[in-house]
Formats: structure tokens, sequence, C-alpha cells
């Protein structure tokens, strides 16, 4: 039986390191997004939003350098023969600065 976390509202299992990253956080944004309200989703999509075109600014790091992290990252794992899932190639150039 998995590990979990209770409160007086909800149930949420917790990460074991035994299982997907990737795939836990879709299992919990689904069961948050069930949670939330409609006012509550529409305040995290306006802050999602806002971010999105804050980095569309001017000064937003140009593709080629997230890339660049992302090869950087990526390239040395791949030598010694460990595969990364594609969720977690997404999350390595979203998470590039």
């Amino acid at each position: 039986m998995a590990a979990s976390v209770s409160s007086n509202k909800y149930k949420v299992e917790k990460f074991t390191k035994k299982n997907s990253f990737s795939l836990w956080c879709i299992k919990i944004g689904d069961k948050l997004q069930n949670m939330l309200s409609e006012e509550q989703k529409d305040k995290i999509l306006d802050r999602a939003y806002n971010a999105i075109l804050l980095c569309l600014d001017e000064e937003c790091t140009p593709i080629s350098q997230h890339l660049d992290t992302f090869n950087y990252v990526t390239i040395p794992l791949n030598n010694i023969d460990i595969k990364i899932d594609d969720e977690d190639q997404a999350l390595i150039v979203l998470c590039s600065r």
C-alpha cells in the first residue's frame, strides 16, 4: 500500500521514488484540479498567463540557451546509457534558466 498524507478534506498519495515522478505529478495535478473551485482555477490560470507574458518580454532567455542547458544535462546521461522519459525531458527544458 502506498504511503499517503491526509488532512481533514482529502487524501494524497506520497511520492515514494518507486514510481515515475512525472506520472505522480499528473495524478496529483488531476486530484488538485478536482478539489479547486472555479474561482481558484481562474486565479491559477491568470497567474500562469502572466508568468508566460513576463517570459515573453524582451529580456527573456533565448530558446537556444534553454536548449544548451538541456543538452548540458542530457548528453552526459545519454553517454552512460541513462534513459530520460519524455516528460522529464520536457521538465528539464521548462525549468532551465
